[in-house]
C-alpha cells in the first residue's frame, strides 16, 4: 500500500490526517463549509483518532481510508468514525503492511508486519501487551545490547530523546504564554525571551544541580 496512493493526490503525514479539496456546501462549519476534505489517517491510536474525530466537527470531510498495524485499534476507530462523518459510511482499512517511499530517489522499503509468535508465544497470553510494538521493542533492545559491546551509537539514543522532549516542552511553554518562541539548538536557548529561558530549568535542593552546557 503506497501512501501516495491511499489517499489520491495527497501528501502524507503519519499518524496525522492528509487532505486534498473537492467543493461542496456546509453551512454548519462556518469558513471551511465550502472546502470538502477527502481525509485519511495513518496511525488510529488514541491521539490519531481523537485528532480526526475534531477534524470531523469542523469540516465537511469525507474519512475515505484509515492504516494501523493494530486491528483491534483499526476497527474501533473505522466504526467510530462511520457514526460522525456525515455519509456515515464506514471507511475501508488497511492492516499489517507498511512502506516508505523516498522522495529524492533511493531504494523503497516495503513490507507486512511480523509480530512473531510461534517465536516469542508468550506474547499471545501477555495481558496489556501490544502485540504490534513487541517485534521493535525487541529490536530495540537487540540493538541497545550490541551497542554496549561495540560501543557504537544506538540508533535512538539520548540525542533522539532530548530532541523530542524539547519540542512537546517548547509547544506547552509557547501556549502557556500565548506566544510562539525561537528555539537556538546549538545555544539550547530561547532566543530573545529572558522570561522562557528561565523555564528551561528549576531549583534544585542543595547536593544538587541542573546541567549546564558549557
Amino acid at each position: 500500500m503506497k501512501r501516495r496512493s491511499f489517499v489520491s493526490g495527497s501528501t502524507a503525514l503519519a499518524a496525522a490526517p492528509f487532505l486534498t479539496t473537492s467543493r461542496s456546501r456546509g453551512a454548519k462549519y462556518g469558513e471551511f463549509g465550502d472546502a470538502r476534505k477527502r481525509v485519511a489517517l495513518i496511525g488510529t491510536g488514541w491521539y490519531g483518532t481523537v485528532d480526526l474525530l475534531r477534524l470531523v466537527q469542523v469540516a465537511p470531510v469525507d474519512v475515505v481510508g484509515l492504516c494501523d498495524v493494530d486491528s483491534r485499534m483499526l476497527a474501533g476507530a473505522a466504526d467510530l468514525v462511520a457514526t460522525r462523518q456525515l455519509s456515515k459510511k464506514k471507511p475501508p482499512t488497511v492492516i499489517h503492511k507498511w512502506e516508505f517511499l523516498l522522495r529524492k530517489g533511493g531504494t523503497k522499503l516495503s513490507g507486512k508486519v511480523v509480530f512473531e509468535l510461534e517465536e516469542y508465544p508468550e506474547d499471545k497470553t501477555e495481558e496489556g501487551i501490544e502485540r504490534h510494538v513487541a517485534p521493535a521493542a525487541r529490536e530495540h533492545m537487540r540493538d541497545l545490547l550490541a551497542r554496549i559491546v561495540d560501543r557504537g551509537r544506538p540508533v535512538a539514543d539520548i540525542e533522539e530523546g532530548y530532541r523530542s522532549t524539547s519540542a512537546c516542552l517548547l509547544a506547552n511553554m509557547s501556549q502557556e504564554l500565548g506566544r510562539s518562541l525561537g528555539w537556538d539548538a546549538k545555544a539550547t536557548k530561547i532566543t530573545g525571551d529572558d522570561e522562557s529561558n528561565g523555564r528551561l530549568a528549576r531549583s534544585y535542593r542543595e547536593g544538587y544541580r541542573h546541567p549546564a552546557k558549557d
